[in-house]
């Protein structure tokens, strides 16, 4: 893997990180005291040959684990202790004009998952991976790629940049209307 497909992320005892390369991409799972590794699973190619993951996975406050392959989905993955099993997955867009290659995707307090999709963010439905509500046009029309970086603030304010071309720093509600 490449870029932030190299990162890791930690919940209570486990690390979790990608490993695989185009067409076939992981979560892997190792014990964080021993450094034995666990048990892993495929992560579902919904447009094959796509992009590797250019961020790390992260994990919810409850302990599931979300993964990003750009252009392709998102992926909600439970661990239950002796394998990792996939809850859920949600198709994110990314034709040539519109693409998110480089974006990045947060958690909110709410557990709700926000990712770019299709030059606007979206919010999905912890349970499901169902769009709740997504923004208006972030992209710049100019733009080829839609880069986006967001942090999510305690009081549920979504904070998004966007690059190239773009440099506003945009303030979002919970259900991604503009501030």
């Amino acid at each position: 893997p490449v870029t932030g497909s190299a990162d890791i992320c930690v919940y209570d005892s486990t690390v979790y990180a990608y490993s695989g390369d185009i067409g076939s991409l992981y979560i892997n799972a190792w014990d964080l005291e021993t450094g034995r590794f666990k048990y892993k699973t495929r992560l579902v190619d919904t447009h094959p040959g796509g992009p590797m993951p250019q961020s790390a996975p992260m994990v919810g406050d409850d302990g599931t684990i979300y993964a990003h392959k750009p252009g392709d989905n998102i992926a909600a993955v439970q661990d239950s202790g002796d394998s990792l099993r996939i809850l859920w997955t949600h198709e994110v867009s990314g034709d040539s004009n519109h693409y998110s290659i480089f974006s990045h995707f947060a958690v909110g307090p709410d557990r709700s998952v926000y990712c770019a999709s299709n030059r606007r963010i979206q919010r999905l439905d912890p349970a499901t991976g169902a769009c709740l509500d997504s923004s208006p046009i972030l992209q710049d029309p100019a733009s080829i790629y839609f880069g986006v970086r967001m942090a999510v603030g305690a009081d549920s304010v979504v904070y998004v940049t966007v690059s190239p071309g773009n440099s506003a720093l945009y303030a979002l509600t919970r259900d991604l209307q503009i501030l």
